[in-house]
């Protein structure tokens, strides 16, 4: 009597010629230094005791290997992922989700949120910012915050993204059809399309070269990982179809509301952005007139009075032109008034405001670079993500103690450094940044005079962008 236990079901669905192709084929080689990038991380997640345990879950899902190894993701041309950037954290937040029959959203580490599709399944390793998901199975949208890497590992390929909204879908290949065409196993026994409805993503197919997807675009890769076809997303996807999932993930609870209460929800959204709205040009009036929070005082011209009592209190405040905002700025009617500029000028100081923009954008970028090394984030941050990267990266105590040495050479208690080749990313960048209102005028007036430039900058108080820091900070508890 035969056991039970014994029985293959993929043998019994062969016929004798599919299992002697099968007995014959030979699985491909690992990459060089697979085995020690998987040991490192699976070691690592053992130490840190977030490897799982013994349960259900490892029975379920033993291609996750030890501590959720996402190193051995789909086929040997992702096996990288073993050791992602700052390797030793993986294994800080593991997790298996499946979509249990119905649509369901989950968060996935700190910044990505992933709906799941009926059918769906994946696993995920994150940590220090960096999210890593094995998805083998189904429709998944994602929706990634920018910041760090986060990559999705398919059977056909990988995908790269840093802030984006997506949809990945294994579409399964049949196993008899694979094994007589003599395919490399269950591995790529599956294609995978990827729609971007924001943002923009790489796709590396385990066998091509990786090809870069944007919004309203889909690509397909095939079983193989090879074959890459790239075309406009599905009919009505990009539109309702991504607008539905952003929610979604937002709120998982939106997937159990109606049609009818859908738009009855964005209608009450929308008066409430149009309400925001107004606030916030409200509070632009005010700080422009001087009458924001902590606003007081001369931002253009203060006093020596001024500067020495603000001295005291480490006060520093500075006005400058709203250059890292995405949009571009442009002088606005009230200053064209205000100081009698013609077309011709007009014209020139926009020029000059947006060459300023693109040379302060690069010299951020380079400062970011300086102190983190990161080119991925260099590419996908925002000018102002990365100055908050800068900051963030400064030395302990760094920050306050600058605060206090601008307070006092502006007051003219300290001379200012004559060289600043040795000084941080973060000092030269906040010194930089310091002095911006000062630089626009500066090219301002070289362009259309100094009286035009001063008007332009003075006419209400500053230019439109204002900060004001205040508070000393020795150290003390």
């Amino acid at each position: 009597m035969t056991d039970d236990r014994d029985r293959d079901p993929l043998t019994e669905e062969l016929s004798t010629e599919e299992r002697v192709l099968l007995e014959r084929w030979l699985a491909p080689p690992p990459p060089a230094g697979f085995a020690a990038r998987t040991t490192t991380t699976a070691a690592t997640a053992m130490t840190t005791g977030s490897g799982p345990g013994p349960g259900r879950g490892r029975r379920r899902w033993a291609w996750l290997g030890a501590g959720v190894a996402v190193a051995a993701v789909a086929a040997a041309g992702v096996a990288a992922l073993a050791v992602p950037r700052g390797g030793a954290r993986l294994g800080a937040t593991v997790g298996v989700i499946d979509s249990g029959g119905a649509r369901r959203s989950v968060p996935v580490g700190e910044r990505a949120v992933a709906v799941l599709e009926p059918g769906a399944a994946l696993a995920y390793a994150a940590a220090a910012g960096d999210g890593f998901v094995e998805q083998r199975a189904g429709s998944v949208f994602y929706r990634v915050e920018p910041g760090r890497r986060f990559a999705v590992a398919t059977p056909a390929g990988l995908v790269e993204v840093t802030g984006t909204c997506f949809r990945v879908e294994i579409q399964d290949m049949s196993r008899r059809r694979m094994i007589v065409s003599g395919a490399v196993g269950a591995a790529v026994a599956a294609a995978a399309v990827v729609t971007v409805y924001e943002g923009k993503l790489r796709v590396v197919p385990t066998h091509a070269a990786p090809v870069e997807v944007g919004p309203g675009q889909a690509v397909t890769v095939g079983a193989d990982g090879a074959s890459v076809a790239r075309g406009p997303a599905p009919a009505g996807e990009v539109a309702p179809g991504a607008a539905e999932l952003v929610a979604i993930a937002d709120d998982p609870s939106v997937a159990a509301l109606s049609q009818a209460q859908l738009i009855a929800r964005d209608r009450a959204q929308r008066e409430q952005i149009a309400a925001l709205g107004q606030r916030v040009r409200d509070l632009e009036a005010n700080a422009r007139s001087g009458r924001g929070p902590g606003l007081e005082g001369d931002y253009v011209e203060p006093s020596k009075e001024e500067l020495l009592a603000w001295a005291k209190d480490c006060t520093v405040k500075i006005d400058f032109p709203p250059l890292m905002s995405p949009r571009p700025f442009a002088l606005g009617d009230d200053a064209i008034k205000a100081v009698g500029l013609n077309d011709g000028e007009v014209a020139t100081a926009n020029a000059v405001l947006a060459r300023l923009k693109t040379e302060w954008a690069g010299r951020v970028r380079a400062w970011y670079l300086e102190a983190t090394g990161d080119t991925g984030g260099a590419d996908a941050l925002s000018v102002e993500a990365m100055a908050r990267e800068l900051t963030d990266k400064a030395a302990p105590g760094e920050p306050a103690a600058l605060q206090k040495r601008l307070a006092e050479e502006r007051a003219g208690l300290v001379l200012p450094p004559a060289d600043l080749s040795s000084a941080s990313p973060f000092e030269r960048f906040f010194r930089a940044f310091a002095d911006l209102g000062n630089e626009a005028e500066r090219m301002l007036a070289a362009a259309i005079g100094r009286q035009s430039a001063h008007g332009v900058r003075t006419h209400d108080g500053g230019w439109p962008a204002r900060m004001s820091m205040s508070g000393c900070d020795d150290g003390g508890p």
